[in-house]
């Protein structure tokens, strides 16, 4: 089954945009949520904005910029991006020559550590791909699974996911060997990736710079000054950007009192909240939630 979904011709040339839902599953550590792909067209965006779960973007031609609050991506074909949950992405077409592209949403219990073990992180979102006939080939097994809407094909797609791993783990390995990169980790690197860790697993707590510091082991002014050169913004408010999001999300896609999302993201009450979220997003919490319902 997954042999004859990788050799379908091509579904993309279709020659209009589609996007479909995939049946429901009952696997929790691994949900696929979504597939499809769009012709883009000069001045389309998408964003800053963050979902709830990963998507992972496809060029299969044309050019686009993917910017995050770290760095800035400019994609072409045979590239991939990985948005992550609660991490704020902007999508920007090329005016030129705007891209077509796949796109996939899933999340899932162990949705982050699968995605590691291809070395697909925050920090390096980004896959060069070398086998463009591979990479399109699974980029289409999983629009045509998505269309099907049946539970055999979600669980088809949940294998397909598993051989996309492994291609990536390939490819990202194949690209390091040809760049001739080797290198370790520099130790400042290895402390930001625990801190990330760390705030993505206790945002919802009431921690501090000094917390997570105190969790590295190392000073808390040598940490905030290594993060703020790395990220160009403090640890504090790349902390509260994570709530922040984190927040929205939950105001989008839960009913959850105004009370009870503060608590749930990490802030001190909820009155601290509704000030650092009409500050940051000049409206409240309440008139967000209004929003999205509309």
């Amino acid at each position: 089954m997954l042999g004859d979904t990788l050799c379908h011709d091509a579904v993309y040339t279709m020659g209009e945009d589609s996007f479909h839902m995939y049946h429901e599953c009952f696997l929790s550590d691994l949900v696929i949520l979504y597939a499809g792909f769009k012709n883009s067209v000069p001045g389309d965006f998408y964003g800053p904005a963050a979902r709830d779960h990963f998507v992972y973007h496809y060029i299969v031609k044309g050019k686009a910029r993917f910017e995050t609050l770290f760095e800035t991506y400019e994609a072409t074909a045979g590239c991939g991006f990985l948005s992550f949950p609660n991490e704020q992405v902007k999508y920007v077409a090329d005016d030129k020559e705007p891209a077509v592209h796949f796109r996939f949403g899933f999340k899932g219990n162990k949705a982050m550590e699968i995605v590691k073990t291809a070395s697909m992180t925050v920090k390096t979102p980004v896959i060069y791909h070398t086998n463009l006939e591979r990479a399109t080939a699974i980029m289409n097994g999983f629009l045509l699974l998505s269309a099907r809407d049946t539970l055999a094909a979600a669980m088809e797609a949940h294998a397909l996911f598993y051989e996309m791993i492994a291609f990536w783990t390939y490819e990202n390995k194949l690209t390091f060997n040809k760049r001739k990169v080797f290198r370790q980790t520099s130790v400042q690197e290895g402390y930001i990736a625990n801190a990330l860790s760390y705030i993505e697993q206790h945002y919802n707590k009431n921690i501090q710079v000094s917390h997570i510091a105190e969790h590295l082991n190392i000073n808390a002014s040598y940490f905030s000054r290594i993060f703020r050169a790395a990220f160009h913004m403090t640890a504090s408010a790349y902390l509260q950007q994570f709530r922040l999001e984190a927040a929205k999300n939950l105001l989008a896609n839960s009913t959850l009192t105004i009370n009870q999302i503060a608590e749930e993201t990490g802030f001190i009450d909820s009155a601290y909240f509704i000030s650092i979220f009409r500050k940051k997003l000049d409206m409240t919490p309440k008139q967000y939630r209004d929003k999205h319902k509309e």
